[in-house]
């Protein structure tokens, strides 16, 4: 089989026949060795696909600038974005001094979209994004140009152009399909149900079947953390309890799996506080309290294993942790990991959340003398909440655990 062919079987999202056809004829050659490692990448299997690339032996220079931009993608989608940026950057100027480098060019632009849209700094990740689409276009691939389009789908997202978004997701579906890539596919799905979930829920069965089609018949681990996310995310927003205990289900499913795609496992912890707060709204019971805390830590944790790619994650669940604490009566330390929280919002410039913390330290001194006479007088979580007038703190943490 040439290298063309196995080409298009990784174009079309085949990537266990990629690696079947390597695994049985051995083939040397070292960007045949990268193809199947881009294909364990596409399956979750980081590891194995780090592997074959550290043992290649004999590396020309496109293959070397090749095989670090498959490394700086596994570093992205575990989260690594400090990592992920410094290698993506640290091969620019070689890749622009390689003949026929366009293709190659264009996959590290769109890496490096992606990364700065980690950071959250969606200036820079639109314009790699669009340097990205024009390369794409010009190359006339149309997988790549359906990628780069779902990805400038995600920029306009975050931004709030839930309209202009949608629009290129459902641009990059039609596209994958056309050309029989079902994995890919399926990501456009998914960010089609999730900005449904905002704007028409009604719409979302008709995209939802498409997905669960594709996971039934994929073997992929990440397409199955995906679907089972977007069912839960539709759950979500069905007013029946037997709903919304599904959907805390299939949360806590992904939240306890290995991390495949460090974005999807954020998000389904952030859903999870998500129910477990509005339950908890409902019947104050400790235990729920308990295990909103629970998930909490874990996603401080995840967040302390980053560096600057997961500060903004690291206020917002300390922020998260201070209200916490401050039903649990712990004033003292409240105050002390608002003061924390501030530390790290201002000195890594996120003036979003420096206002975030500065109201909530204004209404702990407007009220913590009133709430620790209540707190005397209360017996149960319930009492508490309702003698220290909490509700409205019930409500901003709800705000807070809704991913962006």
């Amino acid at each position: 089989m040439e290298i063309t062919e196995l080409n298009l079987l990784f174009d079309r999202g085949e990537y266990m026949k990629v690696i079947q056809y390597i695994d049985t004829e051995r083939p040397s050659n070292p960007y045949i060795q990268l193809i199947k490692s881009k294909s364990l990448v596409s399956l979750g299997e980081y590891d194995s696909a780090l592997t074959i690339i550290n043992n290649v032996k004999e590396f020309d220079s496109y293959t070397k600038c090749h095989s670090e931009v498959i490394k700086s993608n596994i570093c992205r989608k575990q989260g690594k974005l400090d990592q992920a940026l410094k290698l993506s950057m640290g091969i620019v100027s070689e890749i622009n001094e390689l003949p026929n480098n366009m293709e190659l060019l264009s996959l590290n632009y769109s890496n490096i979209g992606s990364i700065y849209s980690g950071y959250g700094d969606l200036n820079n990740a639109l314009d790699y994004h669009l340097k990205a689409l024009k390369l794409n276009e010009e190359i006339g691939k149309e997988l790549d140009i359906a990628r780069s389009l779902n990805l400038i789908g995600i920029i306009y997202y975050k931004q709030g152009e839930l309209d202009n978004c949608l629009e290129y997701y459902k641009q990059s579906m039609e596209i994958f399909r056309k050309i029989g890539n079902r994995s890919r596919q399926a990501y456009s799905l998914f960010d089609i149900i999730n900005t449904l979930s905002i704007t028409d829920i009604s719409k979302i069965p008709e995209y939802l079947a498409m997905l669960e089609e594709i996971d039934n018949s994929s073997g992929n681990k990440i397409i199955h953390q995906i679907t089972r996310l977007a069912q839960a995310i539709y759950y979500k927003t069905i007013n029946r309890m037997y709903r919304k205990i599904e959907a805390q289900r299939l949360l806590k499913e992904i939240a306890k799996e290995p991390i495949f795609d460090f974005f999807i496992t954020r998000d389904a912890m952030l859903h999870l506080c998500d129910l477990l707060i509005e339950e908890f709204s409902i019947y104050h019971h400790q235990d729920i309290l308990d295990e909103i805390m629970s998930i909490n830590e874990m996603l401080i944790s995840i967040a302390n294993t980053q560096s600057h790619s997961a500060k903004y994650l690291m206020v917002e669940t300390q922020i998260f942790k201070a209200k916490l604490e401050i039903i649990y009566g712990n004033f003292d330390d409240a105050s002390r990991i608002l003061d924390n929280a501030y530390e790290i919002a201002e000195n890594n410039g996120i003036l979003r959340l420096i206002d975030k913390i500065e109201e909530d330290r204004e209404r702990m001194t407007e009220n913590i003398s009133n709430w620790k006479l209540m707190l005397d007088k209360a017996g149960s979580v319930r009492e508490r909440i309702e003698k220290m007038e909490l509700k409205n703190y019930l409500e901003s943490m709800i705000s807070f655990s809704k991913p962006g």
